[in-house]
């Protein structure tokens, strides 16, 4: 009962100082402090709200770069950040080996692939990269090959597919899907893989297009330059325009703080389009002067 006093105060009135709530709870009711902190890890590991997310823009477009290139996270989850944050009280090494039983396992039963990845976020967000070797017995280089297996995992177990070791029936499942979350991970598989055929992308771009998902396409696009044959693609002609144009024509005078980001975001992303000429310079000029941005030429 304690305990689901303890977690119901932690979830309806953060932000709370957690490891001071505990204490305060062990104390009154004389429970282990101990106990009751891994009692709270293992819960806020194998909870999640995150059922199938329909909508257009989702948390994992981030995770495009995130599990490719780092281990340095910009985590959303509520629950792994109360778990990072219950953890500094414990001894960095003991809260290292005590998230890699989840990671890898101890042995005595399965966790869920949900588990393991949330564990393993974790454990680099409390970690160095010299401790988060020492403890996993792995380089940097696996544990994010390892994290980027986990993650498409989950999301394959999200959309009701399982993972295949046919890259190319999987990726064809992935693009027959209906969710947008499906064209996310269908990017990171080829990006993983090394695969940048127009089969493929075309595809990927022209689904993102139509579902409005902006925010996937500026980490994606930036990355198919080096691969000249995209250049004459009407497909990726298109994108760029849609992700440059988009935010401007939807922006609304007088801009706000969020707004005016967005749009300054979509302005500096013509610096990195490799089809310039293909993209619609008046139309850009026109909703800048209809929104009232100036120097212009420092994007061009």
């Amino acid at each position: 009962m304690c305990l689901e006093i303890l977690m119901y105060i932690i979830l309806n009135y953060m932000p709370i100082d957690i490891n001071r709530a505990v204490d305060a709870i062990a104390s009154l009711n004389r429970m282990d402090i101990f106990n009751l902190r891994l009692e709270l890890l293992s819960d806020w590991l194998q909870t999640s709200k995150s059922n199938l997310d329909t909508s257009i823009e989702m948390n994992v477009t981030t995770d495009l770069l995130l599990y490719q290139n780092s281990t340095s996270l910009s985590v959303k989850d509520e629950n792994v950040i109360r778990a990072c944050y219950l953890l500094e009280s414990f001894d960095k090494i003991k809260a290292s080996n005590y998230l890699c039983t989840f990671v890898f396992g101890d042995g005595t039963e399965p966790y869920r692939v949900e588990i393991k990845l949330k564990a393993l976020k974790c454990l680099c967000l409390i970690t160095n990269k010299e401790l988060l070797e020492q403890v996993t017995g792995r380089g940097q280089a696996d544990i994010i090959k390892y994290m980027q297996t986990l993650w498409i995992e989950y999301e394959l177990e999200k959309l009701d597919l399982i993972l295949m070791s046919d890259t190319s029936e999987l990726l064809n499942s992935l693009l027959k899907s209906a969710y947008p979350q499906a064209l996310v991970v269908a990017a990171v598989i080829c990006r993983g893989n090394n695969l940048y055929d127009s089969d493929h992308w075309d595809i990927i771009l022209s689904r993102m297009v139509s579902f409005g998902m902006i925010e996937a396409l500026r980490i994606v696009l930036p990355d198919l330059t080096p691969h000249r044959h995209f250049i004459n693609s009407e497909v990726l002609k298109n994108a760029w325009n849609f992700i440059i144009l988009m935010p401007l024509s939807q922006a609304v005078y007088p801009l706000g703080e969020e707004t005016r980001k967005n749009v300054n975001r979509s302005l500096w992303m013509i610096s990195k389009c490799p089809v310039l000429f293909e993209i619609d310079n008046s139309e850009i000029k026109k909703q800048c002067q209809r929104l009232q941005i100036e120097n212009l030429h420092f994007y061009f």
